[in-house]
């Protein structure tokens, strides 16, 4: 059976959930970070935090693990539709002097460990195959799970489906997401004898996440 979990932020706390087993929780912000090492924190994406907090809180290694699945070979799908802009939204400005002086060096160095795939896949030793899409399109979405699903010599498998946003109100002091920024994440494992009609609901989750956030 598939399973589902997602993750919602507010101001002072992150609102988790266990769908399948309708078992939600809520902790403190400073509580979730703490399943990040500390000098973490400041070279990753919000979303980047969301993605590997889940990992942890949900112990999706394990979770693999009980279905079969190497943790360490399992494709992962990610999708992402607004690029982590909050990581500099604060620092960017319409002056390039301001922005230049503002931006964190952190966004100087190695983008790609600092991404949700590349820091999924690197702090997990997942050297499975991997892609990030960013689309509100679910035929490719479903496509795209197909397209990565294998299954090991027993008949087991599974996909890692990943959905993470953390969108600012207002990038360089433009408004970009109206009253409503989002700061939310899913994470669904697929299994490779997944059904159409469940692997479609799945998604579907996956994308009802974006019904508060003005496109």
């Amino acid at each position: 059976m598939n399973t589902t979990y997602t993750c919602r932020l507010d101001e002072q706390s992150v609102h988790l959930e266990d769908i399948a087993a309708s078992v939600k929780n809520t902790i403190t912000r400073r509580d979730f970070d703490r399943l990040l090492s500390r000098r973490q924190l400041q070279k990753i994406s919000s979303a980047t935090r969301i993605a590997q907090g889940m990992f942890q809180y949900f112990n999706i290694n394990q979770k693999l693990r009980e279905l079969g699945c190497d943790p360490a070979n399992s494709p992962m799908v990610i999708c992402n539709r607004f690029a982590n802009w909050d990581y500099v939204a604060e620092a960017m400005s319409p002056c390039i002097n301001n922005t230049m002086d503002g931006v964190n060096s952190y966004v100087a160095t190695a983008w790609f460990p600092a991404t949700i795939q590349g820091h999924l896949t690197i702090e997990n030793g997942n050297v499975g195959e991997a892609i990030t899409i960013s689309t509100k399109d679910p035929e490719l979405i479903r496509a795209t799970i197909g397209a990565l699903m294998a299954s090991n010599p027993q008949g087991h498998g599974a996909v890692i489906l990943g959905t993470f946003e953390c969108i600012p109100g207002k990038i360089a002091g433009q408004a970009v997401a109206g009253t409503y920024p989002g700061f939310f994440g899913a994470l669904s494992l697929i299994a490779s004898t997944s059904s159409a009609e469940t692997i479609n609901r799945t998604i579907n989750a996956h994308q009802e996440l974006y019904s508060h956030v003005p496109e």
